[in-house]
């Protein structure tokens, strides 16, 4: 199937756009979601709805990105979420915290979801090795944002 769609201007469009951080953004601009959040939420409840079920935003932008309805029609969509879940584990685990704390098991971090929280002191050695691992993997620089707690 990921053959079939790989060079597909729509999908290179909508893989640009993820790259970039912005898909939330066109998604807000063209089909007017009031906010990034809404966006956000239409865009997760269309990615896990079965193809057989009425969605408006699949409806909305089917025309637009053809290749990812088609891609996300073929696979089972009850096993996406535990997929991307995998994913998101095997890069943030197993590709950042643990090559992090194998070479210094001093430093001191905590995971939550898709985060990280470590001291200041160690923020640059890790947002380096996110952008690393990203670069490596995927051969894009993820939009990372931080936040300092007192």
């Amino acid at each position: 199937m990921w053959n079939e769609i790989k060079d597909n201007d729509d999908y290179l469009f909508f893989i640009e756009l993820c790259r970039s951080g912005k898909i939330y953004e066109f998604f807000m601009d063209t089909y007017g979601f009031k906010s990034r959040k809404l966006a956000k939420k239409r865009f997760m409840v269309m990615m896990f709805t079965s193809i057989t079920e009425p969605n408006l935003l699949r409806n909305k932008i089917t025309n637009r990105f053809p290749s990812i309805i088609k891609l996300i029609s073929c696979e089972r969509v009850n096993i996406l979420p535990a997929l991307l879940q995998r994913v998101e584990s095997y890069l943030l685990i197993d590709n950042i915290v643990l090559p992090i704390l194998n070479d210094d098991n001093n430093i001191k971090l905590i995971t939550i979801h898709d985060s990280i929280i470590t001291t200041i002191k160690n923020k640059d050695l890790i947002m380096n090795k996110i952008k690393d691992v990203y670069m490596s993997k995927f051969n894009l620089l993820p939009p990372l944002n931080e936040t300092f707690y007192n």
